[in-house]
């Protein structure tokens, strides 16, 4: 059959954008809503091969410089223009310590290579309320798309040419790569679930099945007997895969909504189901499907404005995040797209097409996001609150010990300051974790999460001061103690961690000849973390009883290994994950951004207990030196911010400390 668009694929595309709308404005029954991005790569694997494939058989060639400016000319405008759009709204809104980290993230968008960049970061695609979460970050799935387009047609000429020589080469070809493809998916899905969503390894498979599905349609001689009526079938089979009445992972329901896809769109395509034709055919339906990359586009930034906005139940966002999001793409179709893709004067020029599209991309990349989302002004409107409930009624307590304005911050460094990067050694590997060589024969371990590594520039401060050995065993979201691990952490972190503390607790005390061990994590325990911890044997204790039992384990180990231990009490943190640092940056005013002390966790009882009927163990606090208010905290000390988010000091206020900090540590009579 010769290549002929159907009106029934654009009722197909507004079903899969108003899914993946419905998932995101989270709708109760749309759980699994995210395979309409799945519907979309089937069906642009369909289109383009079918265009290419009618080229190739026609001329016998595919003209890719052609091919490259029709891509541009359909998808970059109006993707320059909601990046633009959006980071100059989010100028208004928010305070740069919230944008500083989409700066990365929009340039990747104009790029097209954000998959890899959320991926780099380990973004929870379906993170959930209370996680900041990027403006650009529905972006991945078009650079999906993208690096597609950008290989395919020369795939499809070296297969046409292998063509010539072995006639099922181009079939054979597709199909080939579509199940190494699904490989990676299956192989992804087990080991690290944010590889197999956002890796283009992994979801190629979509795309090359709707080329499939174009072969397979070009070579149908008639209407096929099995396909009769099945449209209904594949659409309540993607219907059913969206809801949440199956219990799939992402990469279940990816799989099983391609197959639903791909016999949808044949099914579309011979005409075998009527009713569902001309179901999908209506008008309405037909206009919002071919407005729905601009509805795609503009539908997660207003999203996330409506939500911090006004409080309102899911499908009141979702509706009103519907109605803004079709009516913005109505526009930018009448006004841009369709002008931009029907222009016959740009058509002309293909190559100067392409090279202008991708300098305007590259150009705002690197200018215009900076220049807006790295701008230091405050917040012009009020849509995303600094502060949160709690922090207005320590205010006054603030202002009654001499409130004074917002210093100059250098905000992108302190947001940066993570401390040291991972880092512990292993039984076949002593010295690699060694921070400080120091003279003396004292040698000092430092253990924990993220905090560690916030720590670990003061502490070895200290050690150049006191002049003794300093190593690190410190993986981001692992406990200080062996048998747990994070259950928010990912693949790789996990991983590390059971390295690292079976490590340490399995012999590299003793081979290191490590005296004293600092123990340092962010407290997980039911009063401040309910369910998270996992541990590692598999059994099901609740979490308090998890904790002491592991933690009572580690510190008999660290004392049969002839080593003392030093456990620092939990840091004052946000629980409602409000940032301090965020907070300043769109305050005016220290006095705006006060943090209430929240009350010891019962990790920090625990480990007083244990302190007190063992020798060789001790406790010791920071808090006071750092929040000197007591049960209300200061955001600045020295013109420095305390906080670099909700649950981290930061490094800089540590270093600035350091010498409060080294008496705490000298007197436990354990430094020397």
């Amino acid at each position: 059959m010769s290549w002929q668009h159907r009106p029934s694929l654009d009722g197909l595309r507004t079903i899969a954008v108003y899914l993946v709308l419905c998932f995101h404005g989270g709708v109760v029954w749309a759980d699994g809503g995210f395979v309409g991005v799945d519907l979309f790569f089937v069906l642009s694997g369909f289109l383009v091969s079918s265009i290419l494939l009618e080229e190739l058989a026609t001329t016998g060639k595919v003209r890719i410089g052609a091919f490259y400016a029709r891509r541009v000319r359909r998808l970059l405008p109006a993707a320059l223009v909601v990046v633009t759009v959006t980071s100059l709204v989010f100028l208004l809104v928010a305070p740069i310590v919230r944008r500083l980290p989409w700066v990365g993230d929009a340039q990747a968008s104009l790029l097209y290579v954000a998959n890899w960049r959320f991926l780099s970061q380990s973004d929870d695609y379906f993170a959930g309320a209370g996680v900041v979460q990027s403006p650009f970050l529905h972006f991945w799935s078009l650079a999906v798309e993208e690096q597609f387009y950008l290989l395919f047609p020369f795939l499809l000429l070296g297969l046409a040419w292998a063509r010539k020589r072995w006639a099922p080469a181009l079939t054979v070809g597709i199909a080939a790569l579509m199940l190494a493809s699904i490989a990676a998916q299956v192989f992804w899905a087990t080991r690290d679930a944010d590889h197999a969503y956002y890796g283009t390894d992994a979801r190629i498979y979509q795309p090359l099945a709707g080329v499939l599905a174009a072969i397979a349609w070009r070579r149908l001689a008639t209407r096929p007997r099995a396909l009769r009526h099945s449209g209904w079938v594949f659409l309540g089979l993607l219907l059913l895969t969206a809801t949440s009445l199956v219990p799939w992972n992402p990469s279940v329901r990816g799989l099983v909504a391609t197959a639903a896809s791909v016999g949808l769109i044949l099914a579309t395509m011979t005409r075998t189901t009527p009713g569902l034709d001309r179901l999908l055919s209506l008008a309405p339906l037909t206009w919002l499907g071919r407005i729905s990359y601009g509805t795609y586009l503009w539908h997660w930034p207003v999203l996330l404005l409506i939500r911090e906005g006004i409080d309102a139940p899911a499908w009141v966002d979702a509706t009103l995040t519907a109605a803004i999001a079709t009516g913005l793409a109505a526009l930018s179709f009448e006004l841009l797209e369709n002008p931009v893709r029907r222009s016959e004067l740009l058509a002309r020029f293909a190559p100067g097409t392409v090279v202008v599209g991708l300098a305007c991309s590259v150009l705002a990349a690197y200018t215009v996001v900076p220049a807006a989302l790295q701008n230091d002004a405050k917040p012009a409107l009020a849509l995303i609150p600094a502060t949160a409930p709690g922090v207005a009624a320590a205010a006054p307590a603030a202002a009654a010990s001499g409130d004074k304005p917002v210093p100059a911050i250098d905000w992108q460094a302190i947001a940066d300051s993570k401390g040291a990067e991972t880092s512990y050694c292993t039984l076949s590997d002593t010295t690699s974790c060694i921070a400080h060589q120091g003279g003396s024969d004292l040698h000092v371990m430092l253990v924990g999460d993220s905090h560690a590594r916030v720590l670990s520039p003061t502490l070895e401060k200290i050690a150049e001061q006191q002049d003794f050995t300093l190593s690190t065993s410190m993986v981001a979201a692992c406990p200080w103690q062996q048998g747990v691990v994070s259950r928010f952490s990912n693949e790789q972190e996990k991983s590390d961690c059971v390295a690292a503390r079976s490590a340490l607790y399995g012999g590299l005390l003793d081979a290191m000849d490590i005296d004293v061990v600092v123990l340092t994590e962010m407290p997980r325990s039911s009063d401040t973390w309910q369910h998270g911890l996992i541990a590692t044997d598999g059994s099901n204790l609740p979490i308090d009883k998890l904790n002491l039992n592991t933690m009572t384990s580690s510190l008999q180990t660290i004392r049969k290994a002839g080593a003392r231990s030093v456990v620092v009490e939990s840091w004052i943190v946000r629980y409602d994950d409000v940032n301090p640092l965020e907070c300043l940056s769109g305050a005016s005013r220290i006095g705006q951004c006060t943090v209430p002390a929240p009350p010891a966790p019962l990790t920090d009882s625990f480990a007083r207990t244990l302190a007190a009927g063992s020798p060789g163990i001790t406790t010791l606090s920071i808090n006071d030196i750092v929040c000197p208010g007591g049960a209300v905290c200061a955001p600045v000390l020295n013109d420095i911010p305390v906080w670099r988010d909700s649950k981290h000091y930061s490094t800089e206020v540590l270093l600035d400390h350091v010498k409060e900090i080294r008496a705490r540590f000298l007197a436990t009579g354990y430094f020397g």
